[in-house]
């Protein structure tokens, strides 16, 4: 049994910076302009906190 602390960490991808800042601009601009701009919201959201969590599928978009 290993503990915590000799295990060796996940590389987490920046990408979840990128798509948390995306979700927060559709999430101001949804109440702002467009309430439709909370679905790319809650979907870049909850993308962003998949590759936190150490996802394995990474897209960037540009």
């Amino acid at each position: 049994m290993t503990s915590s602390s000799t295990r060796p960490a996940k590389k987490r991808s920046l990408a979840w910076i990128y798509y948390a800042l995306i979700a927060a601009v559709c999430c101001y601009l949804g109440f702002d302009k467009s309430i439709g701009l909370l679905v790319p919201a809650g979907i870049c959201a909850a993308y962003s906190a998949y590759l936190f969590r150490g996802g394995r599928f990474v897209v960037w978009i540009w």
